[in-house]
């Protein structure tokens, strides 16, 4: 695989103010909603659980991680 090419291409894509950025998946922050109204967005390690008496939202720990 050439590589030179790419780098180039980069290069010139840079130059002509394209920006990368990276991508992100999930919550960027490692804060956990509880008791929401809405089902949130759990970080890694974490399922969405809703509390049947309340109808809230929480994030909960998986047991034994993931």
């Amino acid at each position: 695989m050439n590589v030179g090419a790419a780098l180039v291409l980069l290069k010139l894509a840079m130059d002509s103010g394209f920006t990368v950025s990276p991508q992100t998946n999930g919550p960027t922050t490692s804060e956990n909603p509880q008791n929401v109204a809405i089902r949130p967005l759990c970080g890694p390690g974490y399922y969405a659980y809703k509390d049947p008496f309340t109808d809230l939202w929480s994030c909960v720990r998986i047991p034994g991680g993931r």
